[in-house]
């Protein structure tokens, strides 16, 4: 899942193809959030924070692409079986 994705499928992002999204990560009515896909980054106006996708998996436990393929890569047989690639 990419972070537009992400954004798209819970109603901040209401144009696939924009730029700036409302910020998932306070309470925002209009866009305040520049959205970088080749980073899979989203860097806040309102909360002068760059967030990527460690913080979206630990605020929203989604796993974005740019995190999952290089723990499948390294965890390939977790991966497939379904196992937790995270330990708390």
């Amino acid at each position: 899942m990419t972070l537009r994705d992400f954004l798209t499928s819970r109603g901040y992002l209401t144009n696939p193809q924009a730029t700036k999204s409302r910020c998932p990560f306070h309470n925002d009515r209009s866009p305040s959030a520049m959205i970088h896909d080749d980073s899979n980054t989203l860097w806040c106006f309102s909360c002068s924070k760059n967030y990527g996708p460690v913080d979206f998996y630990n605020s929203f436990g989604v796993v974005l692409d740019t995190i999952a393929q290089p723990l499948v890569r390294v965890h390939p047989l977790a991966y497939e079986w379904g196992e937790p690639l995270f330990y708390s």
